[in-house]
């Protein structure tokens, strides 16, 4: 199986392959995971492009992509304390 040759176009240092949405939805995962355990942006940036080679600005669009997943996963959730608390305890079961 041949993989891909990255694109580099004029102007660019190096050359990228876009990201599938699978790998997409993997980063987008682990920048909210990465937020949750209270990394705080610049070391988010640097796990970024030690694994996946990713520059700042698109780790800036992961973030930003897992920030509005945790808001439209928080205004889906009840207002109710007591079903908030048996969805959690659903979920670690």
């Amino acid at each position: 199986m041949t993989t891909k040759q990255p694109i580099i176009r004029p102007g660019q240092k190096k050359g990228y392959t876009k990201a599938t949405r699978q790998q997409i939805e993997h980063r987008i995962e682990s920048a909210a995971l990465l937020r949750f355990c209270g990394f705080n942006k610049s070391e988010i940036h640097r796990v970024f492009r030690a694994f996946y080679g990713v520059e700042w600005r698109q780790t800036d669009r992961y973030i930003y992509m897992a920030i509005a997943g945790v808001r439209e996963a928080r205004e889906s959730l009840p207002r109710s304390p007591a079903k908030r608390y048996a969805i959690l305890l659903h979920s670690l079961i």
